[in-house]
């Protein structure tokens, strides 16, 4: 075979492998400076080198081996090295030919989860009052038109006009709807704060896409994680259930039957009603409490990763990639097995191997043996030709 052309092959895939090793290592350490950039070429010219040395060896040596015991050898020795080299070099490799893809398919995981966080968590405990909602507002209007009939028609202790029970039941009223309305208020902070979680993530969105360089691009996915979470964590914080149920539990505590009422009817009356108020706010209260709570959505969080690490962490998602990295590598042992068969062929029958020799070859041989054979003519005869 072809000596000139085989050593010419190695060189190829040593310059190649020092080319993406130089490419994967800088972008590893983020090469700024000429010092970083000089110690990645040191590295890839430290590659290259190892590489023709092993392979030239092995080339020289693994197809002259004729003991089987020192083939073994040399194959074991060989498999070692490959393993070495792809242990050196097949990384970096795939830093540079698949690092930006890897950074990128991070990226893309980061914000698939900020997707999950927000449908889990955006509603918040909050909004699981909202099914509720319609009840206290009909409770407010319960009371508010028992005030006004215990001030028109004496509903409640039978004595009209604007006593001391209606004015009772006015403020019991105006506290239902001090609990409407400010469960009225989470729900919208809630939904501000939703909406602002909503803008961050499709700003997360837009920045996967950005035509800019990958730094760049996570830097921008960064400050958008950080402002989504913020607005999670403050949705997070409105807990309507919890307010409305505290608020209904203490509904009618401190509440006393005033001193205009002073028959044991009205009494009997007044107690009554606000029996069943406590009655109607307590079965509220323990339906806020009932209501499913939304679990609280953990932060997404955000590795910044370089290209080495990204290409590690995410190679399923660049397998081929990965098969062309280690490849680089691994060419020259297919090549020595060619090598290594020709050979033993050769060895097997020489005659074959003769005739494998190239015609030019052979056609030069013929032009060269007139030249080899004219100085044995001009030889003197031998002694016993003469006689």
């Amino acid at each position: 075979m072809n000596a000139r052309l085989i050593n010419a092959g190695l060189l190829v895939v040593a310059f190649l492998a020092a080319l993406a090793n130089y490419e994967g290592l800088a972008l590893t350490i983020d090469a700024q400076t000429f010092w970083d950039r000089a110690f990645c070429a040191a590295i890839a010219i430290g590659v290259m080198s190892s590489i023709l040395v092993f392979w030239h060896l092995a080339f020289h040596v693994v197809p002259q081996m004729l003991d089987p015991d020192h083939r073994l050898v040399a194959w074991l020795t060989t498999l070692f090295g490959t393993l070495c080299i792809v242990g050196l070099s097949a990384a970096l490799n795939v830093a540079a030919l698949g690092g930006h893809e890897a950074r990128q398919v991070g990226l893309q995981e980061v914000v698939a989860s900020a997707e999950r966080s927000f449908a889990a968590g955006s509603q918040g405990s909050g909004r699981s009052i909202q099914p509720l909602l319609p009840d206290l507002d009909a409770f407010r209007t319960y009371l508010a038109g028992l005030a006004e009939c215990e001030a028109e028609a004496g509903c409640v202790t039978s004595t009209k006009g604007r006593s001391g029970v209606a004015a009772t039941l006015q403020q019991l009223a105006g506290a239902a709807g001090t609990i409407v309305e400010a469960v009225s208020r989470s729900q919208a902070d809630l939904g501000a704060k939703g909406d602002a979680a909503r803008s961050c993530l499709a700003a997360m969105r837009a920045a996967l896409t950005k035509p800019v360089a990958i730094e760049r691009r996570s830097e921008e996915v960064a400050r958008q994680v950080d402002c989504f979470n913020a607005a999670m964590t403050e949705a997070r914080g409105i807990d309507g259930a919890a307010q409305v149920g505290q608020a209904l539990g203490s509904f009618t505590s401190g509440i006393v039957i005033p001193v205009t009422v002073k028959t044991a009817q009205q009494k009997e009356a007044v107690a009554r009603i606000l029996a069943t108020i406590k009655q109607k706010a307590d079965e509220l209260a323990r339906r806020a409490a009932a209501l499913p709570i939304s679990e609280a959505a953990e932060p997404v969080t955000m590795t910044r990763q370089n290209a080495l690490q990204a290409v590690v962490t995410h190679a399923s998602a660049i397998v081929p990639i990965w098969i062309v990295g280690i490849a680089l590598d691994v060419l020259p042992l297919v090549l020595l097995v060619f090598v290594t068969i020709h050979a033993a062929a050769g060895r097997k029958d020489p005659d074959e191997r003769m005739l494998d020799r190239p015609v030019r070859d052979v056609i030069e041989a013929r032009r060269a043996l007139p030249e080899i054979e004219a100085p044995r003519r001009r030889l003197p005869a031998p002694k016993e030709a003469r006689r």
